[in-house]
């Protein structure tokens, strides 16, 4: 904290809930963007719920990349 108020940095936080009404355009145009594949997300997936505490604890100890995923 003291570099913070040494190099006079401002720290403002984000919050999603701040800009609920953005969503419907969000979601129109991100929407456009997955399903055009301009863009993509990458997440972990455990194939069955014999993996679930599996998959918890790799998600606990960072083993996954993006969201971790059971498909059942």
């Amino acid at each position: 904290m003291s570099e913070l108020v040494k190099k006079r940095i401002t720290l403002r936080g984000f919050e999603v809930g701040d800009h609920a009404g953005l969503e419907p355009r969000f979601a129109e145009e991100v929407g456009g963007w997955l399903a055009a594949r301009k863009i993509s997300f990458r997440e972990t997936v455990e194939d069955g719920i014999a993996h679930t505490v599996e998959a918890f604890l790799g998600l606990m100890d960072g083993r996954n990349t993006g969201k971790m995923v059971v498909r059942l």
